[in-house]
């Protein structure tokens, strides 16, 4: 006879067929009426961990609205982290309505805070209930779940007769889309629209330090109506290049993705390349920059596989190649950057101006959105002192330095034009990304630095 698995139950009906059902598998040893009760229970309640949280997500979403959807999922997500730490023993097992399947904002957070046994349903049946209190998920299993809800047999496999004709969500409807979630913590946006040289800047130099501390890194710039990355950095190549590896894809050609980046080795072996200069970089960082072509295809054919593509290159990036860490350059508000920085950003910085405006959206973006780093661009003095004391801690000031010395560096590709304040503005920045760099890391790097000036 099968042990019965020790259950806590949130927001779960009195459903007398329901619970019958999960009385087949489970000893309920608690239960709450709402999530907010049940976090407080996690917290302070008495007794060992359950081995399970089951856990109706349902009753969250109905009042939502559009302009509530982010705090709500926000909130959500914050509510089940509070459970995970302090009960790390118990898995917890969310039942969502169906519709939330596509959102995809929802998805990537529960997979970033790794909880992968989440189910999308409106009504099930008893092997629905077996599966979902039985298996375990991995984030894997996660994944090849959500690529069945896609399928046309698994859509037809939801005719079974349901042991409960009302929807528990008290919603209805499945409108199946499937979208891969190969999310990884170290995946890094840098996005303006007030600022392109600061952004360009510290995403440059972020990359840069990354690979020289002995990262394999990525620094991709996304589709752009200017391309910057490669003239910057003097990498042009006619094939190297996002657009294309966009424009093949959506095509069907669907192994070039896996060689449109390159280091500086792959660049000065290429015949196609444009080498005109000696080139320093190290081995370990990778580009992939825009350019334009004529026979790119259309914009709206771009646009229209931009997400599917950008999240394959991620799988290939992160799970085939063994990178550490991608960084997106986004300048400009489009959709290609909308969707790097909602479905697949981790960790965010926002370079914004100090006018109210743009004040105000970089604050609002920092509410909604987990790991948003804001840097003020255009410091001015006369109004810092009440910046700083509105939230010490709400930006990150680069020294006045940083854009000379940036520049310095593009025209002269020399790292000696990098100053020891903007090399430590850049560790602070690298620190969020949870990678210290280390005292005697920045004793070698300073005296070779002072070596090479002498010469």
């Amino acid at each position: 006879m099968r042990e019965l698995i020790k259950t806590h139950l949130i927001c779960i009906k009195h459903d007398k067929r329901l619970l019958e059902e999960i009385n087949k598998y489970c000893h309920i040893t608690g239960r709450n009426v709402s999530l907010q009760e049940g976090v407080l229970w996690a917290q302070k309640g008495g007794g060992e961990d359950p081995e399970l949280f089951i856990i109706n997500c349902g009753p969250y979403f109905l009042s939502a609205t559009r302009k509530t959807q982010a705090a709500i999922r926000n909130k959500l997500v914050a509510n089940l982290k509070v459970i995970k730490k302090t009960r790390p023993y118990s898995r917890i097992v969310l039942l969502l309505p169906a519709d939330k399947e596509k959102d995809h904002q929802l998805i990537t957070k529960l997979i970033k805070v790794q909880i992968y046994n989440f189910w999308f349903f409106d009504s099930f049946d008893e092997k629905d209930i077996e599966d979902f209190i039985l298996q375990e998920k991995t984030q894997e299993d996660a994944e090849n779940y959500l690529m069945k809800l896609n399928t046309k047999s698994e859509i037809a496999g939801l005719k079974r007769s349901s042991i409960i004709k009302e929807s528990i969500f008290g919603r209805r409807g499945f409108n199946k889309l499937y979208k891969p979630y190969y999310i990884k913590s170290n995946i890094v946006a840098f996005w303006s629209e007030d600022d392109t040289l600061v952004n360009q800047a510290l995403a440059v130099l972020t990359a840069l330090t990354l690979a020289e501390q002995g990262f394999k890194t990525l620094l991709i710039e996304t589709v752009s109506p200017l391309p910057h990355l490669a003239t910057l950095l003097s990498i042009r190549h006619p094939y190297f290049n996002i657009s294309h590896g966009l424009s093949m894809y959506t095509q069907g050609n669907n192994g070039f993705i896996r060689q449109c980046f390159f280091n500086t080795s792959k660049y000065v072996a290429n015949h196609y390349s444009d080498v005109q200069e000696t080139l320093n970089y190290p081995e370990n960082l990778y580009f992939l920059p825009d350019m334009k072509r004529n026979d790119n295809v259309s914009e709206a054919a771009m646009l229209e596989n931009w997400s599917e593509f950008i999240a394959e290159l991620g799988k290939v990036i992160i799970f085939e190649k063994g990178f550490s860490f991608i960084i997106f350059i986004c300048c400009g508000r489009n959709t290609y950057n909308e969707q790097v920085w909602r479905e697949i950003a981790y960790t965010k910085f926002i370079t914004t101006n100090l006018l109210p405006c743009s004040l105000a959206y970089g604050l609002e973006e920092k509410e909604t959105e987990d790991n948003v780093h804001l840097i003020a661009a255009g410091y001015m003095k006369k109004i810092g002192r009440e910046i700083k004391e509105l939230n010490k801690r709400t930006f990150l000031f680069p020294p006045d330095c940083l854009e000379k010395d940036f520049l310095n560096y593009v025209y002269f590709k020399k790292k000696k034009f990098i100053s020891e304040d903007t090399q430590l503005f850049i560790n602070a920045i690298i620190e969020k990304l949870d990678v210290k760099i280390g005292e005697s890391m920045n004793k070698s790097f300073w005296e070779d630095r002072i070596k090479k000036l002498r010469i």
